[in-house]
């Protein structure tokens, strides 16, 4: 027996689970762990850009070879039956990134303590944020909140008009009348029904709308891609709770389709898709007879190298993400790997403008309650996003326990000044210029809408005013640390063409947030998905 026979069948033993997928089921067969080999297509990464090229390629009829730094968590479930994804309130290894306590932003949970595994979801640390990061088969999907949400379109443009992009009208035209329709439909949109929304577990939303209404904001409606058939089943009790029992950013076990059941499900159904989980690419050649190569370590569940790989690929589609794809590229150029890399890899990063708001309303006589049973799926929201001054966006966010006394906000702003990476190649990382300077306008405009809301959106009695939450939110009820969605470091239309052909390079192609410019005002998967929609047909129409 080889030693790499050894690993994938000691399983969970010292060397940890290595387990793929050709079909959602199927397991994938050892041969294909086999060190190297040439494949026409390689995709790196399995969210919403890499999942969407997957579908269309492999529908198309090419053969298609995913890889993944992550678990296969339904393969996961199949070794250990017994396994669920953890509630908030009660994380386990399973929930975290290699690290032995939960990294959550908010303190539910956080006094677990358990083993290092290469769990679902990660926090990478920099001085002035802290990044969050979806980790398996289907990427940030597995993780988020499920708001599929489309950006305003005059923004859309400011946006890459501020980097030096202009898009046409007939370019936005195309988006907003073709791919992010597309888009919606492939990610499986649905607007909450008036049931749902007037349930017990919506209060919050119910109480959160009319709270920014007395305080001047435009309440929106926020459509979401959670079942809301399974979550009535949920409410009525005839199913197992998903929603409605604390499951999100640590995944979520039923009602959520995540990409293993929307694009990368129909993407295996083909059979022309093959995802290797478990990994990572750590460096990427141009070959002379312009074909890629890329190392990689195949890792167990303790993030160690247990297998060094070469592939070599025709073509080659980039979806690690903001972070994953940008520190390739920049590692690669410097090793020399892709020295012709444009200048322009690694700048317009942003946080999409992420800060994260509480107000505590427990000891004010008279205050609405939000409700003991909460959702964590949200679907409503306020805008003040064309106030000049402070414009934002801000997600009524669900808090499942205390929620009664408290309202959570994640404000989503609009963006002054880019971030910018470069690599260490001495230590190995990925380096980020982003300090306070960046965030400043963010936290004034989360204080002014918490202003707003303690002083009009108040239902105390005697003319009693709110206070913000401290206990949750480090700074007087604002945390601008937080970025839950991580944009740009290869914007579309600078470092690439306007369809993420990376420039200096054929055959080379960028699919995900990376190619957003810092902002976008709103949730960005949904954005994502449309650019990765809208590259794939120009991709296969003029380049295969």
């Amino acid at each position: 027996m080889t030693r790499k026979q050894f690993i994938i069948k000691m399983g969970l033993g010292a060397f940890g689970l290595v387990i793929g997928r050709t079909m959602i089921g199927k397991i994938l067969s050892e041969p294909f762990y086999k060190n190297g080999g040439h494949y026409p297509i390689i995709i790196v990464g399995t969210g919403y850009g890499s999942a969407v090229a997957a579908e269309r390629l492999a529908t198309q009829g090419h053969k298609v070879l995913m890889l993944e730094v992550g678990l296969d968590w339904k393969g996961y479930k199949q070794q250990n039956p017994d396994f669920k994804f953890h509630k908030m309130t009660f994380p386990g290894k399973e929930s975290t990134w290699m690290n032995k306590k939960p990294q959550a932003p908010i303190e539910l949970g956080n006094m677990a303590r358990f083993d290092e595994f290469t769990g679902v979801l990660q926090r990478i640390d920099y001085e002035h944020v802290k990044v969050y990061l979806g980790k398996g088969v289907g990427g940030g999907s597995l993780v988020n909140g499920g708001m599929t949400v489309v950006p305003d379109r005059n923004y859309f443009q400011e946006i890459y008009h501020k980097v030096g992009v202009e898009l046409s009208d007939a370019e936005l035209d195309e988006f907003y009348t073709i791919y992010f329709p597309r888009a919606n439909d492939g990610v499986g949109k649905q607007d909450a029904p008036e049931d749902i929304v007037n349930s017990k577990w919506y209060k919050f939303a119910r109480v959160g709308v009319q709270e920014g209404i007395d305080a001047g904001f435009e309440p929106v409606d926020v459509p979401n891609l959670y079942d809301f058939d399974y979550m009535r089943k949920e409410i009525a009790g005839e199913v197992p709770g998903s929603a409605t029992d604390k499951e999100v950013i640590y995944g979520n076990n039923y009602g959520k389709r995540d990409l293993t059941k929307t694009y990368l499900k129909r993407a295996l159904a083909t059979g022309n898709v093959t995802i290797m989980p478990q990994h990572k690419v750590v460096e990427i050649k141009e070959n002379f007879d312009g074909t890629y190569q890329l190392e990689i370590e195949q890792i167990d569940t303790l993030d160690r190298a247990v297998e060094t790989k070469t592939f070599t690929c025709d073509k080659l589609f980039m979806g690690a993400g903001s972070l994953g794809t940008t520190a390739l590229l920049l590692k690669s150029k410097l090793k020399g790997g892709l020295s012709k890399i444009d200048a322009n890899v690694g700048k317009y990063w942003g946080n999409n403008g992420n800060t994260m708001a509480s107000r505590n309303t427990l000891n004010f006589i008279g205050h609405t309650s939000r409700g003991l049973k909460q959702s964590t799926m949200p679907i409503r929201g306020l805008s003040n996003f064309d106030d000049p001054e402070h414009p934002f966006f801000a997600e009524i966010a669900p808090m499942p326990v205390m929620g009664a006394y408290t309202g959570l906000y994640l404000i989503v702003n609009k963006l002054k000044k880019f971030g910018e990476f470069s690599y260490d190649l001495t230590n190995d990382e990925l380096k980020l210029d982003w300090n306070e300077s960046h965030t400043a306008h963010m936290r004034k405009n989360a204080e002014f809408f918490l202003d707003r809301m303690n002083e009009h959106g108040s239902k105390g009695w005697f003319g009693s005013k709110f206070s913000n939450n401290k206990m949750l939110m480090p700074k007087n009820g604002v945390d601008e640390s937080i970025c839950y969605h991580p944009l740009g470091g290869v914007v579309l239309g600078k470092a690439t063409d306007l369809y993420g052909r990376l420039k200096g390079y054929k055959n080379l192609y960028i699919m995900d947030g990376s190619l957003i410019p810092g902002s976008l005002g709103v949730n960005p998967y949904v954005t994502i998905t449309a650019i990765a929609e809208r590259n794939i047909d120009k991709i296969i129409s003029q380049d295969f």
